[in-house]
């Protein structure tokens, strides 16, 4: 649909389809990972996923993705996973607190929207 939602319903692209399809997708994908996190933890518990959202954020980030513009790639997406479990298994190694290693992934987010933000400055 790109930006502009009136734009692709002029052009004839069936948007409040694709809208559906895509929340359809993302909530099988969610019940996917939900088994497969559950099934790992042998357990459901409510916190079961906390933590995480700050992983992914921090991931998608550093790969690229503009936090205000939505714009990113998958395989930039997936170099920052790769480069987030790295620091993650790293700090994990030399017995880092977890409370730390969130402070690092905040720094590393902020400081990555920073640089996004410095590219891609008004000129």
């Amino acid at each position: 649909m790109g930006g502009n939602e009136e734009a692709a319903t002029y052009a004839g692209v069936p948007v409040a389809r694709y809208k559906i399809s895509v929340w359809a997708l993302h909530g099988l994908l969610v019940g996917v990972a939900a088994v497969v996190v559950t099934s790992r933890a042998v357990s459901g518990h409510a916190t079961l996923g906390e933590g995480a959202e700050l992983e992914s954020i921090a991931a998608t980030v550093i790969g690229g993705t503009a936090l205000g513009r939505g714009r990113g790639s998958i395989g930039n997406t997936l170099l920052g996973v790769v480069a987030m479990s790295i620091l993650t298994n790293g700090l994990n190694l030399v017995n880092v607190s977890t409370y730390y290693q969130m402070v690092a992934m905040g720094v590393i987010i902020a400081g990555a929207v920073y640089v996004d933000q410095w590219r891609h400055r008004e000129r």
